[in-house]
């Protein structure tokens, strides 16, 4: 038994592989952004951007999407508009007045796999994997256009912009004098840059950005955020750092605090900074000094998690394929779950063969609905395949036959099918006379088949009656119908008679034994002569 749950589970992970690599396609989610009840939602390359209504946090629902023709990384809207990194497809500009019905504005291509985005005044800021950062005018959304690209020397994983104002002496920041009379001074481009740490740019001549300093990190930049000037980076593996950036040549740590798990993300909110920490689910640090974050919230999630975003009391994750799961936060000792927004596509592998566990410990309250269905439908798939196979096995498999006519190779055909739903007769080869066949082989009373080679011939029967007398070839057998004598058709010689010198009427001689007489006596009633073929 165990070992048939084995064998169960090893072809369960076998067709499960093939079907990834083949056919299925997940909807990852990689990114979520808030914003008025409602949660925008990168789901990679299988759905793009996902609009999901979050009012009822416990009912997450779909609203609207936007299938992008690349793999959507990254969201940033501003106004009634989302720009998305869009992997090998570039950056694409929706229109999302109507969010159940997204409209396509514009797009750009730019070199590498876009990653990220920022957007400022009317630039866009798109951090490119081996691409760098490309600048684009995005002044006309339906019509963006690239004014200049710059490489990094990292692995440009996202992007954050500082922009510094001047304004007449007296005027306070922040104030209504201050929005129509300051003037921009000068643009910082902040990149996570992978390996390299963060790298700055001076973007304030978009036609002409420049690298201007660095900082180096142990871990692997993915994302960073930004208020006045200070910095949060997630940095992979080696946590979160908070950066003094005051001066953009000389970017100088304050502290790095350990995460547990993998920093994809980083989020501010007021004082607490909250982190999609990978496999160690999500944290909230309390970041008001500066020098001594503290953490005050964690959530262990079991799935990855790499975007985070809060709002209204709720915390939302992008968990990749486990979609974006909706965490309650109103205490922060113990967050705990509350909705779950499945993202469209198949299960990944490693759910499945979670999926396939449970199946066969029985644990089916433990089975994901989009795992479920991705199972029913590898397994629909699995059967469609086998019956496809099973067809073109019996339709090909009997030119190899002695059959000429199209009803014999129908009557082939149907055999074969029946061999593969256990529904077989007898399979019989008929040779010089002689039958061969496996062991109770005649016993199976389903229709079969014969073959006679070209020496043998055969008369056949049902259990009341003789059927039919066949020579060399192939016969299909009807349902209870078996050989009742074979025929060896071989060219013989046979001599009848006594035998050369043999006296028939000589009495017993004394060194002859009894049956050896009596079989002398019996050839002296026959005549001499020859028979052939039997």
């Amino acid at each position: 038994r165990g070992s048939s749950k084995r064998q169960i589970f090893l072809v369960v992970l076998i067709v499960t592989i093939l079907y990834i690599l083949l056919l299925g396609q997940q909807g990852t989610a990689r990114d979520v952004v808030l914003n008025s009840g409602l949660a925008y939602i990168a789901t990679g390359s299988q759905g793009g951007l996902r609009i999901v209504d979050v009012r009822d946090p416990a009912e997450p629902m779909e609203i609207g999407f936007y299938d992008t023709p690349g793999s959507a990384r990254k969201i940033t809207l501003v106004g009634s508009h989302a720009f998305i990194a869009d992997g090998k497809a570039g950056m694409r500009i929706l229109d999302i007045t109507d969010p159940i019905a997204p409209v396509a504005l514009g797009s750009i291509l730019v070199p590498g796999e876009t990653v990220d985005v920022a957007v400022a005044g009317s630039y866009a800021y798109l951090a490119s994997e081996n691409g760098g950062v490309s600048i684009v005018d995005v002044s006309d959304r339906s019509d963006p256009l690239l004014v200049s690209t710059i490489a990094t020397p990292g692995r440009a994983n996202g992007v954050a912009i500082m922009q510094v104002f001047m304004a007449p002496e007296g005027i306070v920041p922040g104030s209504q004098d201050f929005t129509q009379q300051a003037k921009l001074q000068a643009t910082y481009v902040y990149v996570a840059d992978g390996p390299q740490g963060i790298t700055v740019i001076d973007a304030t001549v978009p036609i002409n950005p420049m690298l201007i300093g660095s900082y180096n990190t142990s871990g692997n930049a993915l994302d960073i955020e930004m208020t006045s000037y200070i910095g949060f980076l997630a940095d992979g593996r080696a946590g979160v750092r908070i950066l003094d950036l005051r001066n953009p040549t000389e970017p100088a740590q304050i502290v790095v605090y350990d995460t547990p798990g993998y920093a994809y993300k980083v989020k501010l909110v007021d004082n607490l900074l909250y982190v999609a920490d990978g496999d160690g689910g999500y944290l909230a640090l309390n970041v008001s000094n500066l020098a001594a974050p503290e953490e005050v919230e964690r959530y262990p999630d079991q799935h990855d998690v790499f975007g985070i975003d809060v709002s209204g009391g709720y915390v939302y994750l992008a968990a990749g394929d486990n979609g974006v799961r909706v965490i309650d936060n109103g205490s922060q000792a113990s967050p705990y779950e509350v909705g779950v927004y499945s993202t469209p596509g198949d299960a990944s592998f490693e759910q499945i063969v979670s999926g396939a566990a449970a199946i066969l410990t029985r644990r089916y309250g433990e089975i994901q609905p989009k795992v479920g269905a991705t199972i029913l439908a590898i397994i629909f798939d699995f059967v469609l395949f086998l019956t496809l196979l099973i067809f073109w096995l019996a339709v090909f498999a009997q030119f190899v036959l002695p059959v000429r006519r199209w009803n014999e190779r129908w009557l082939a055909a149907k055999r074969v099918l029946a061999y593969f739903v256990g529904r077989r007769g007898p399979a019989i080869f008929i040779e010089n006379g002689k039958i061969h066949s496996r062991l109770f082989e005649k016993e199976r009373v389903y229709p079969g088949v014969a073959i006679l080679d070209t020496a043998s011939a055969a008369v056949f029967r049902t259990e009341h009656s003789f059927t039919r007398a066949v020579g060399p070839g192939i016969v299909f057998t009807n349902r209870k119908e078996v050989p009742a004598g074979v025929i060896d058709l071989h060219r013989q010689l046979r001599k009848l008679g006594p035998l050369p010198g043999e006296d028939p009427f000589e009495p017993r001689r004394g060194d002859e034994g009894e049956e050896e007489y009596d079989f002398r006596q019996t050839r002296r009633y026959e005549t001499s002569g020859l028979t052939r073929d039997g």
